[in-house]
C-alpha cells in the first residue's frame, strides 16, 4: 500500500484529496508505511514497527470515521485490511515485549 501512496495511483490521490491531505499527507503517510515494512524485516526491531504500526491504523481507522467505511466500491476492503494490521500490531507487541528497551530496564 505504501508504494501506491509514493507512487501516487489514481486511487490514494483521491482519498488524500478527500481527507485534505494531499499531497504531503500522501507522501508522509507512504514513507511512514515503508518504514514500518523495513522494521519488520529487522529481527530486533519488530517491536519498533509494530508500535508505529499501531498508531499508523489508529490514524488510518479514525480516517473512515470522515470518509465511510467503503472506499472507491472496495466493499470496506480498505478498513477490513486496516482492521487486521491494528490486531497484527497489537499481537506482535504482546509476542515482541521482552524485546522492548523500556520494558526491561530495572527499577531504581
Amino acid at each position: 500500500m505504501s508504494l501506491n501512496k509514493l507512487a501516487g495511483t489514481p486511487e490514494a490521490v483521491q482519498l488524500f484529496i478527500d481527507l485534505g491531505a494531499e499531497p504531503l499527507g500522501r507522501y508522509t503517510v507512504g514513507l511512514i508505511e515503508l518504514l514500518i515494512a523495513i522494521l519488520y524485516l529487522i529481527p530486533r526491531l519488530v517491536w519498533l514497527g509494530s508500535i508505529v504500526g499501531f498508531f499508523t491504523m489508529i490514524g488510518a481507522l479514525l480516517s473512515h470515521t470522515k470518509l465511510g467505511i467503503e472506499l472507491n466500491g472496495d466493499g470496506g476492503a480498505t478498513f477490513i485490511m486496516g482492521v487486521i494490521v491494528f490486531l497484527s500490531s497489537i499481537v506482535i507487541l504482546i509476542l515482541r515485549k521482552q524485546q522492548m528497551p523500556f520494558l526491561n530496564k530495572p527499577i531504581n
